[in-house]
């Protein structure tokens, strides 16, 4: 039997005969920590397909749209915006400001740079058709907002490369840990994102909805721990520390904060 957690382990049984694993629903050679009635082995025996559509995704992960990057509609004007729409764009691409009416009928992405407060004018905006084409480039965890609007399959971008100042170039978030990069798309675009920053050399991964998620919060959490440190200890001096600062001088204070979030 494979280690991992009960759930898990309760998954691979399903897909198994009981002789190859040596045991039977109610015997007393259960795997330790598997109990499972025989009402609930003969509901998993009944159709074994969801468990085997389930570990074939894990297995070869996610399927991507085939949708290439191209023309695209670019909602805000600010430095990811201008980022997308002056080192990365193509000809055909349209920039809008907040407020300016959405096409209707453009084929292309709507890459939604705004801030996060600005959201949801954006979505009330558009029009249907282009509703399933939004991608969203703000912080992680716009779930409220997404939920409100059923939007949450929608493509997300996990943003982790900085701009310093509208029209500057990119800082790609290469790390010594992390050499591939960190940032991260999901969603019907996400493959269209992944070429549109490789045309300012920035990378980016395409990840499945459970393992965005998880990086999603890991950035949240990181961003709230950073933020609020550099501010705590930058208050004195009236400025506050920079990400670098926080990491290089103040990382005991980090770890134990991200732990307690991390677990909450």
């Amino acid at each position: 039997m494979p280690p991992g957690p009960p759930v898990l382990r309760v998954l691979v049984l399903a897909l198994v005969p009981a002789a190859a694993v040596g045991w039977h629903a109610g015997s007393a050679h259960a795997p330790r920590g598997v109990r499972v009635s025989r009402g609930a082995a003969r509901m998993m025996y009944s159709d074994s397909k969801p468990t085997i559509e389930y570990f074939d995704y894990l297995a070869n992960g996610e399927e991507f749209a085939d949708l290439n990057d191209g023309p695209s509609v670019i909602v805000g004007g600010g430095r990811i915006g201008d980022l997308l729409y002056n080192r990365c764009g193509w000809e055909g691409d349209i920039l809008l400001k907040r407020g300016d009416k959405i096409p209707a009928d453009f084929e292309g992405p709507v890459h939604v740079c705004t801030r996060n407060a600005d959201v949801a004018e954006v979505i009330e905006n558009c029009p249907d058709s282009k509703i399933d084409d939004l991608v969203f480039w703000q912080n992680p965890m716009m779930d409220p907002v997404l939920k409100k609007y059923a939007l949450v399959d929608n493509t997300q971008v996990n943003v982790y490369f900085a701009v310093p100042t509208k029209g500057a170039a990119p800082i790609d978030g290469i790390t010594a840990v992390n050499p591939e990069g960190l940032t991260s798309a999901t969603g019907k675009w996400a493959q269209a994102v992944m070429q549109r920053l490789a045309r300012a050399e920035l990378s980016c991964k395409l990840q499945n909805k459970r393992d965005f998620k998880r990086t999603n919060i890991e950035k949240h959490i990181w961003l709230c721990v950073f933020n609020v440190i550099g501010t705590a200890q930058g208050h004195a001096s009236g400025k506050k520390l920079t990400m670098g600062e926080v990491s290089r001088y103040h990382f005991k204070e980090v770890e134990p904060m991200v732990r307690q979030l991390g677990y909450s």
